[in-house]
């Protein structure tokens, strides 16, 4: 389990996208408190027949459908999202001495009632180009992140474990 990060640093921002999380918030007389959200982080490296290959796992479960429904509709859905995304790592590979090869978003099974996926080619410090193949799966009241990383060359086996992986996590989640 982690503390679940609401602050405006944990998604991008650009200046036609500023997503409102404070949906999340409830104000008490005294101070804020953060209610309704939970969330967990996991990760394995590596992963599957090599050591260029990781999974990695986070999980936000809000306290009602509502909540995950707004979320969705306000961050993911809103047409500046893929623009500011794609900004955002662009940024950040050129900030640990790398570059953005390609960022795109990609055909994915619809498992829940929300659904998205993007894959992101980059290379850092001229070493081989790396493949990630990010999804953003929504159900009930919950919200996966998944991320599954491998080298550019290993693009079927990324794309594979990624739908695999969602099924076993969406089959998990209670309604």
């Amino acid at each position: 389990m982690v503390r679940p990060n609401l602050s405006s640093a944990s998604s991008p921002r650009c200046a036609n996208y500023h997503p409102n999380v404070s949906h999340f918030v409830l104000i008490d007389i005294s101070h804020p408190v953060f209610t309704g959200v939970a969330a967990s982080d996991w990760t394995r490296f590596p992963y599957g027949a090599d050591l260029e290959r990781s999974v990695s796992v986070q999980t936000e479960v809000l306290q009602t459908a509502q909540m995950l429904r707004r979320e969705w509709r306000l961050q993911i859905e809103s047409p500046a999202f893929v623009p500011c995304l794609r900004r955002f790592l662009t940024s950040w590979y050129v900030a640990i001495g790398g570059e953005l090869l390609s960022f795109r978003r990609v055909a994915f099974p619809r498992l829940a009632p929300h659904s998205a996926a993007f894959r992101i080619v980059g290379r850092v410090s001229g070493l081989e180009p790396h493949l990630t193949e990010f999804a953003l799966i929504g159900k009930s009241r919950t919200e996966l992140n998944l991320s599954v990383f491998g080298l550019r060359n290993a693009r079927t086996w990324v794309a594979a474990q990624t739908v695999r992986l969602a099924r076993i996590l969406v089959g998990r989640l209670r309604a």
